[in-house]
């Protein structure tokens, strides 16, 4: 079936799972390198999302006082108004150390639940081919017991153990769909 540009074959469960699991991962991933890359150069760089230090602050503070003209509509009543923030970097490094252990624990989730996934993924593969296995049994009793139905002794013995699989078989497929 074709639908908006993009391909999707018959759900049997792998191909169209599989491209969700792909685009739902992609989306995710972005904002764990996100966090990892701005708590990293917050602890090495605490200053980098400053405007203006306050030195140069000072300093550009200074030479429009002096007379120099705005470099943009009232520069100089922005600088009087906010001045630089007088916080020590220690706090916006332990914010990266935050967004680096956040970035780290989310990684781990993911990867979690990507390994649930495959396991859920494994064992609904194993349900179906234990319900197609106990179909092809019970098939094959049912032959076996109307061969049986005409008398033959070794036909019997056939018909049995076939049941006997089919009824295993069967305990199996239900065994783990009830999981």
């Amino acid at each position: 079936m074709q639908s908006r540009g993009f391909s999707f074959g018959a759900f049997d469960g792998s191909a169209g799972v599989a491209h969700a699991q792909v685009l739902r991962q992609s989306g995710r991933m972005g904002g764990q390198i996100f966090l990892l890359v701005i708590g990293v150069s917050l602890i090495f760089w605490p200053r980098l999302f400053t405007a203006m230090g306050p030195k140069a602050h000072g300093r550009r503070l200074s030479l429009l006082r002096a007379g120099e003209p705005e470099a943009f509509f009232e520069e100089r009543r922005a600088l009087e108004t906010w001045p630089p923030p007088k916080d020590s970097p220690v706090w916006r490094r332990i914010l990266g150390g935050m967004m680096i252990l956040t970035a780290a624990g989310l990684f781990f989730l993911d990867y979690t639940s990507r390994r649930e996934a495959e396991v859920e993924h494994a064992a609904m593969i194993e349900a179906r081919d234990a319900a197609e296995a106990s179909r092809v049994a019970v098939e094959t009793a049912r032959v076996a017991v109307d061969r049986a139905a005409a008398g033959d002794a070794g036909s019997y013995r056939e018909a049995r153990s076939a049941l006997d699989r089919a009824e295993v078989a069967l305990a199996k497929s239900e065994r783990l769909s009830s999981h």
